[in-house]
Order: structure tokens, then sequence, then C-alpha cells
């Protein structure tokens, strides 16, 4: 019911206040952006070095000419094309697949689960959503919009 979402609401608040001062600390969203593009810089040279991204010309060969912070920031940034995430994709091996650690059948399809590609992809989607919302919510505060609305922290 109502009372229900409460807690949750008082969460996102407490976070938001927390990452960009409740909208009037546009030092605070620069650095709430900036951490998650080193989180994802990190994320890049762990799939990297793991071997996971392929190029996406040719799927045999390993992406290694990428720079992973621009990768992270293409990944992070909705509104800016660097174009990295072009260039490179997930890897689907059979070897990833063979060691997957759960198969799942659900109306008659077989769905791999928890295996290192699978993981990443969840990652990437998970990064790449966090980063739209994180960078708009960001773009408000640097903009001023929750000021002029008459909101006080």
């Amino acid at each position: 019911g109502k009372n229900a979402s409460r807690p949750a609401l008082v969460g996102l608040h407490a976070l938001f206040g927390w990452l960009f001062g409740h909208g009037f600390s546009g030092g605070r969203a620069l650095l709430t952006v900036l951490s998650f593009w080193l989180l994802g810089t990190t994320g890049a040279l762990y799939l990297q070095g793991s071997q996971l991204l392929v190029q996406a010309e040719n799927p045999d060969r390993y992406c290694s000419n990428i720079d992973p912070s621009l990768f992270a920031a293409d990944v992070l940034l909705p509104v800016i094309d660097l174009g990295q995430e072009e260039n490179c994709q997930l890897a689907t091996s059979s070897t990833d697949l063979r060691d997957a650690k759960l198969n799942v059948e659900w109306f008659g399809r077989d769905y791999i689960m928890f295996s290192k590609v699978g993981i990443a992809a969840y990652a990437l989607a998970l990064y790449r959503l966090s980063g739209w919302i994180l960078f708009s919510l960001a773009l408000a505060t640097w903009s001023g919009i929750f000021k002029r609305s008459g909101r006080s922290p």
C-alpha cells in the first residue's frame, strides 16, 4: 500500500541528497559522475584483461584497440558518441557457455545464466542505465532547474 513505498522514497531522497546535494550542489554532481566514470573505467579494464571484449568486425580477435576510459565514458554518456562502443562487443565463446553455472529451461527454451559474459552483459546494461539517470540528474543540477522550482534543501 501507501506506507510500503515510503521507506523506498525516503531512501531515494537520501541518496539524491548525498549524490547531488538535493539538486543544489554542482560539485557533488560532478564528483558523482566522475566517480561513476572511474568505476566504469575499472570495469572496462577488467573486460579487456579478461578478454571478454572482442572486435565487432572480427569476433575472433580480442578488442585491444580501445581506451578503457573512453569506452566507459561512451557507455556512460547518453548524448555523446565517442565511437568506442561500436568497435567492441562482448564475446560469446563456447567455453564461457560451457562453464555457465546455471542452465534454465523456460517455455521450451534453454537460457544460460551466470556465465562470465552473461554477468558482464547485465553489468554493462546496469552501468548504461545508471549513467543515463545520473547524467540527467547532473545536467538538471548544473542547469539550476531545482533552484528555479522553488525547492529548498
